[in-house]
């Protein structure tokens, strides 16, 4: 019974005892060990906390200067702080030893709360930083505004942030993409996400030239090429398309072989129809790689289809980008609708405005306009606006939400600019400046006096415009732009009632129909074909008319203006003969004639019969000598003559003007207008009037005497000799002269109110003599309070430029350029004992250039900068130190924006920063340094200078250094901190070292440095540290250093040995970063190595592969696996590049070029794999991407792989032929082999490769002197041993045999198109018999200056070959057969060859050739060339077969 019961009861109790037990020792640990748990707790608490802290100064950096801070790294950090704060804020001691029950609770709190943070130490583990850039189009939600739009174009909403983050790495250098393309519907912001792709690239530095053109609706091809000759030409002065399109071509061909110019981007927005590229010179494009740049295209289309066909032929990433979500809508609308400073939108108008926004179906240009209108609205103007919205498709939702915004304007000065810029083309900017002349003349400014009030109140209206998101800022200040959609509800609106207008800037084969002529108040058309103006049409309420000669013309009839008496504003634009009214009754009420790039020659004299005219533009027109009836004009209030051709002017007739307020007389660049006295005197007079004036006075007796300017507030003026077109900010003085001319002319008194300032003032000692003196200290200091750029030069007597109190004045000054002032000491002239600070709290560019006496150090504590973003120093040959060399912390506040620094030839320079340069670097994004030869290091660090807290913060991301022969390396270390990692070199992507002859090394062998995204590395003429006893370039130490590399250059050096040496992970000196997982041993995203000139490189990789690859697993996943390029250039020490072991670590390599390596015997060789060789390279397929193998000048190359090959024997060729042995050939992968002038080379194509050239597509071997064979299949004899050899005859006599395997496969050429063989001279034939049932795809021969050629196709193995097998080849066009002087024939057997598509058949100097074929040859010949030097009865046997 006892027995029953233990079986039963047993295995219930036994758990449950164990289960008890367990519980009680637990808890009795809690009380036993209470104190070692609470120590336990605070000591993990303090490793949570040092981490914690390290997270948080990581991701501050990264915030700072935006970058991407991972979002599991906020969550751990809330995780952390929160149980840090937990442990900080309980009081957990353990009490009396007899208190059981609170030690139980101490010791169980303790036990508990240490596991978790346990835990979240563990989690730190897997924390990944990227340390990527933020891409610009995506808005950091932690500082973006919650109010202001977005200024990404909503870039940041998943619905875009996928498609902009495909687009940008599209865009990549390193994407094989040439063309990005975005399409979606009208409004959905293609053009904004563009803009965000084209800052992020130029941030990104990928793009050394971006072309970005508007494209439109109504393309035109003159005009689209006169856009893209803004960027890349200096004139595109021809007519015709074809001849403009060629222009273009030459200018991209020039600057794609810039050496700085590495990659170009097109930008096409707004593309509606497909065009070929030819028209803008891009079809052919120009050779890229090492020959030229590259180029990608970047376009916007409504339509997917014109994004295809634009890319048909290219490489093209096609995104679509949709419309917003419904909560997206909802977060924009409600960030447009209200103030930064406003409270959230109560619960009902926050339930409207999420109805308006998903009304808006998802379009931001509508969610915009909408917002902006209902902004401070009314609630019932909300609802009003909704049920408007209600019930529309997409665009008619839009033009709702115009309209809406449009009747609300409720100002009709706002409305009728509005209509006004519906007037211009589509697509381009609207001018500013136009606006203004053409309101003016159709008088849309109420109660404004003068142009001056005028302007004023055309920029509250432009404001207004810009508010309700009808027109938007332009790159150019003097511009704005209108949205396709604004304009085309514009233009409805101009369409009808008392607006309409004909506005017609593409297709003007149509006109409208004749009662239009009646109604219609304003013209605007473009032609770009042939158009006449419709005849007996009135336009009896005309008051607008404006014409632009596109790639077309216009033929006016006779009487033309006949019956346009309300007409006021003419403008003409490219146009050769301009149609000027003569007719009284039109003349009288014109107030505004524009004249714009017009040739006028012919006489304009009727102009001066205009006498209500007000604006008189002749803006970048040939307009000759100016008649004197232009003084009748003396209601005229603007005169502009700029970028004007040979401009001579009437002495009277400025003095006439009596009512002028604006003159612009900058002519073209470099043209002149003489000024006499009278001229000079007459713009005397009338200058106390004048309120803007643009003027050159330059030559001699032009200088500005008696020159009234009190009045001026605008103003542009060039006085001196040297004219130049110059970036302009604002008001601009350019004075080369004398103090004497400046002073005498009160220039200066405009000094006040001048913005950029240029100086070239020869006998100018300091600032104050072209001052305007005054009593008033105040005054007198202030002169330059509204500076924003000052560029002084060639001011031979200046010794100093500001006192200290004028420089105390320059709160505005943002550029400031000071260059060839060879006296000058010092920027600013402190007195002796004055402690106060200079602050100059806007300053942004700082360049010297050419100031040989300035010496000592450029920043001090009393100068203060800290704003500053670029420092350009250029020959300064006493300059030694930019800051002192010893910290004194002014640099951190004074530069702590600097994100560019470049030094040229400054050779006494020996510190570039002080020993703690950390703080400079934490936005220092560039540096370059060009002919230093002083300097022996970039960063040159004391440890002791850095405290724990400086070990990172860096932004630099790439180094420049050329031609400074002292430079020995980028960092050098001293001192005994007790740092254990500092991350200087966390952001740099490229460093380029050139000709830097004693260069040793990129960073220091210590774990201080880590390059972790390093991706372009370029170094030319360098002498690398050596490294036991081996001169290694990347010693597996520092093999950290260049995992994420992209790119390797490396020139001239006569010490390297070894570029990459890696060990086995077991052996190797690993760096690891503070707190951060073990680094990856081998640069696993390297895409191109090129090494050009190591004369002493034996190896390129070296390392023990047998214990190596045991101890990889994964080998794919340390391997060169990106590696598609490598290129080596005159290497003459290196026997061969790489073994089939390294193949295998090689699976994304597309290109191997070797050239001038005079010494390699052989590409890929075994003798340093050992046993690993059989074993290992059957694994994997090897090299399954080559695409081009090309090889050129190597005088030693006996073989191309490690293979049996003519003239040797070895174990190698037995082994192929063993069951179960894999063989393989570096030929059988490439789908274009090009090999010249390799003497040794006797074949190309080794035996045991025959069956796998199936990829081969072009074949290209030139003057290979010792080549005999192409494909190594010679004539066959079988011996008894069961091997067979083959005697060969050479050029000069010898013979060679060579082992062969008894049986051999014939080459398989399945994909061979192109065979282009010359200069071979021992070469007999191209291919045998049996190769030619393979060659279906070839389409073009060639072989030329082949001495020994006696046939181009060999019989097999000396035997007959069967006459009735007939050779097809369906795909050959061409056969060029040229100086072959052994020729006999093509082929001498009797076998029928049929070519059916053959058309191009030339044979020259073939002297010994007497048939082509013995046998039948049908083919379809439309060119058949001979050329011969010798007899020859019939050379050809040709049935010619000709179409009926």
């Amino acid at each position: 019974m006892s027995a029953v019961i233990d079986a039963v009861v047993g295995p219930i109790v036994e758990p449950v005892v164990e289960s008890v037990v367990v519980r009680i020792k637990k808890h009795a640990g809690y009380i036993i060990s209470s104190t070692k748990y609470v120590e336990d707790m605070r000591k993990e608490k303090q490793k949570l906390k040092d981490l914690y802290d390290g997270v948080e100064g990581h991701g501050k950096h990264n915030r700072v200067n935006h970058l991407v801070v991972p979002p599991e790294v906020t969550t751990w950090l809330e995780n952390a702080k929160n149980i840090i704060a937990q442990v900080d804020g309980s009081d957990i001691k353990a009490g009396s030893c007899f208190n059981f029950k609170n030690r139980r609770a101490v010791g169980s709190k303790a036990c508990k709360m240490t596991m978790a943070i346990k835990e979240l130490i563990d989690q730190r583990k897997n924390l990944t930083w990227f340390d990527d850039p933020i891409p610009l189009g995506i808005i950091n939600p932690t500082v973006a505004s919650t109010s202001a739009p977005p200024s990404s174009g909503h870039s940041e909403y998943p619905s875009r942030k996928c498609t902009f983050t495909s687009a940008l790495e599209a865009l990549g250098p390193d994407h094989d993409s040439s063309m990005v393309a975005l399409w979606g519907m009208g409004g959905v912001g293609k053009s904004t996400m563009v803009e965000d792709l084209k800052k992020a690239v130029e941030k990104r530095g990928w793009f050394q030239l971006i072309v970005d053109v508007a494209v439109g609706e109504d393309m035109n091809i003159i005009t689209l090429q006169g856009h893209v000759a803004d960027y890349v030409c200096k004139s595109l002065e021809e007519t015709g398309e074809k001849a403009r399109a060629e222009k273009l071509r030459v200018s991209f061909e020039e600057h794609s072989k810039d050496k700085n110019i590495k990659n170009i981007l097109v930008i096409l927005d707004n593309v509606w129809e497909s065009f070929d590229l030819k028209h803008i010179g891009l079809d052919p494009l120009p050779k890229e790689g090492d020959e030229g740049a590259r180029f990608k295209f970047l376009l916007t289309s409504r339509d997917n289809n014109v994004c295809n066909m634009m890319g048909f032929n290219k490489k093209i990433s096609v995104f679509k980008l949709e419309c917003l979500e419904n909560s997206e809508s909802q977060r924009l609308f409600r960030q447009l609708v209200r103030d930064p400073d406003d409270a959230d939108l109560d619960s009902e108008l926050q339930a409207i405005g999420d109805d308006i926004a998903n009304g808006c179906q998802g379009l931001p240009i509508a969610i915009d306009t909408i917002a902006r209108f209902l902004k401070g609205k009314r609630k019932d103007v909300w609802e009003d606006s909704f049920t408007r919205l209600k019930n529309h498709d997409p665009y008619a939702i839009v033009n709702n939400v115009f309209k809406l915004s449009y009747e609300n304007l409720k100002d009709p000065e706002v409305e009728a600019i509005l209509l006004l810029c519906g007037v211009f083309p589509k697509d381009t900017d609207i001018p500013i400046e136009d606006l203004l002349r053409y309101g003016w003349g159709l008088n849309l400014f109420n109660k404004v006096n003068s142009i001056t009030e005028a302007r004023k109140r055309l920029s509250t209206c432009i404001e207004r415009l810009a508010e309700v998101n009808f027109l938007s800022a332009s790159h150019h200040a003097a511009f704005y732009s209108m949205h396709d959609l604004v304009r085309a509800f514009v233009l409805d609106m101009l369409s009808k009632g008392e607006h309409a207008s004909i506005v017609n800037h593409g297709n003007m084969s149509e006109w409208p129909s004749d009662d239009t002529g009646n109604l219609c108040t304003r013209i605007s058309v473009t032609s770009t074909n042939r158009f006449e103006f419709p005849t007996g049409v009135k336009f009896p309420n005309l008051s607008f008319f404006k014409v632009m000669q596109g790639d077309g013309y216009f033929e006016f009839p006779q009487n033309f203006y006949e019956g346009m008496g309300k007409l006021k504003v003419i403008g003409f634009e490219r146009m050769k003969d301009p149609l000027l009214p003569t007719s009284f009754p039109c003349s009288s009420n014109i107030r505004v004639l524009c004249l714009h790039q017009c040739s006028l020659n012919f006489d304009y004299s009727s102009i001066g019969n205009l006498k209500n005219l007000e604006v008189l533009s002749f803006a970048n027109s040939r307009i000759g000598n100016q008649p004197s009836t232009i003084g009748n004009l003396t209601k005229l209030k603007i005169l502009d003559l700029r970028g004007c051709f040979n401009i001579l002017i009437d002495d009277d007739i400025l003095r006439k003007l009596v009512n002028l307020e604006e003159l612009y007389m900058m002519p073209f660049y470099g043209d002149v207008i003489s000024f006499t006295d009278k001229i000079c005197n007459g713009l005397a007079d009338i200058s106390k009037n004048l309120t803007t004036l643009e003027i050159v006075f330059r030559g001699r007796n032009s200088q500005p005497k008696k020159l009234s300017i009190e009045k001026l507030e605008r103003f542009t003026i060039y006085m001196g000799h040297d004219y130049s077109n110059v970036n302009q900010h604002g008001n601009t003085l350019k004075l080369a002269t004398c103090t004497d001319d400046i002073l005498e002319s009160s220039i200066n008194e405009l000094f006040g109110k001048t913005e950029t300032l240029y100086l070239q003032v020869n006998d100018m000692n300091f600032l104050e003599d072209v001052m305007v003196k005054s009593p008033h200290i105040a005054i007198y200091n202030s002169q330059f309070s509204n500076l924003k750029v000052l560029k002084v030069s060639y001011c031979s007597e200046l010794g100093y430029l500001f006192t200290f109190n004028v420089a105390t004045t320059l709160s505005k000054l943002e550029h400031l350029e000071i260059s060839y002032c060879k006296k000058m000491e010092t920027l600013i002239h402190i007195d002796i004992g004055e402690e106060r600070t200079i602050v100059f709290p806007k300053l942004k560019v700082l360049s010297l250039d050419g100031l040989p006496e300035l010496s000592g150090h450029l920043f001090n504590e009393q100068v203060v900068i800290p704003m500053l973003e670029k420092l350009d120093i250029r020959l300064m040959k006493n300059l030694k130190e930019i800051w002192p060399c010893q910290s004194t912390g002014a640099e951190e506040i004074n530069v702590s924006l600097l994100r560019e620094i470049t030094v040229v030839q400054c050779d006494s320079l020996v510190n570039l920063f002080p020993e703690n340069p950390m703080k400079l670097l934490h936005h220092l994004e560039n540096l370059t340094i060009y002919s230093c030869d002083s300097l022996p290091v970039l960063f040159n660090i004391d440890l002791d200078c850095l405290g724990k807290t400086e070990q990172l913060c860096s932004s630099l991301r790439s180094i420049h250094v050329s031609f400074s022969r002292n430079l020995r390396e980028i960092w050098s270390i001293k001192g005994e901190n007790d740092v254990s990692f500092i991350i200087g070199g966390d952001q740099v992507l490229k460093i380029s070292i050139q000709e830097c002859i004693n260069f040793k090394r990129v960073t220091y062998a210590t774990t201080f440095f880590y390059f972790k995204p390093l991706m372009d590395l370029q170094v030319r003429r360098f002498s690398p540290a050596k490294e036991i006893n081996v001169n290694v370039m990347f010693p597996s130490y520092l093999t950290p250093i260049s995992n994420h590399l992209v790119n390797i250059s490396l020139t001239y050096s006569d010490e390297v040995d070894v570029v990459f040496e890696f060990e086995s992970p077991s052996s190797q000196k690993s760096v690891k970063a503070q707190n951060t997982q073990p680094l990856i041993l081998l640069p696993i995203h390297l895409k191109k190595l090129k090494l050009t000139c190591m004369r002493r490189m034996s190896r390129v990789w070296k390392c023990n592969w047998t214990e190596f690859l045991i101890l990889q697993k994964q080998p794919q996943e340390c391997s060169f696996h990106d590696l598609t390029t490598i290129s080596l250039e005159d290497c003459r020490n290196i026997k061969y590049l790489f073994s089939p072991l390294m193949a295998e670590l090689l699976p994304n390599l597309s290109t191997v070029e070797i050239k001038d390596c005079d010494g390699m015997e052989e590409v890929v060789s075994s003798r340093d794999d050992g046993e690993m060789t059989t074993s290992m390279h059957a694994r994997n397929p090897l090299l399954p991407r080559l695409d081009l193998l090309k090889l050129c000048g190597m005088r030693s190359l006996e073989r191309i792989d490690g293979g049996a090959t003519r003239g040797v024997r070895n174990d190698i060729s037995d082994k192929y032929s063993q069951v179960g042995a894999v063989s393989w050939s570096l030929c059988q992968y490439p789908r274009e082999i090009r090999i010249s002038k390799c003497d040794a080379l006797p074949c190309v194509v080794p035996f045991y490769a025959f069956t796998k050239m199936h990829q081969l597509q072009v074949l290209k071997i030139h003057s290979c002197e010792s080549m005999m064979e192409v494909f190594e299949s010679q004539g066959i004899n079988n011996s008894g041993d069961g091997s067979t050899t083959y005697a060969d005859e050479r050029r000069d006599g010898g013979t060679s045999v060579t082992p062969r395997v008894k049986d051999i496969e014939v080459p398989q050429l399945s994909n061979l198109k192109e065979v282009d063989i010359s200069d071979c001279g021992n070469l007999q034939y191209v291919f045998t018999f049996s190769t030619l049932e393979s060659l279906s795809q070839l389409e073009a021969l060639k072989i030329r200056n082949c001495e020994a050629m006696k046939v181009i196709v060999k019989d097999e193995d000396g035997q007959r070959t069967a006459a009735s097998k007939a050779v097809f080849f369906p795909c050959l066009k061409s056969i060029e057969l040229d100086n072959l002087t052994s020729l006999k024939g093509f082929f001498l057997e009797k076998n029928e060859f049929q070519w059916p598509i053959l058309d191009d058949v030339s044979i020259r100097n073939c002297p010994k050739m007497t048939i082509f074929t013995f046998g039948q040859s049908t083919a379809k010949l439309y060119r058949l060339s001979e050329y011969t030097s010798s007899r020859v009865n019939y050379c050809i046997m040709v049935k010619v077969m000709t179409e009926n």
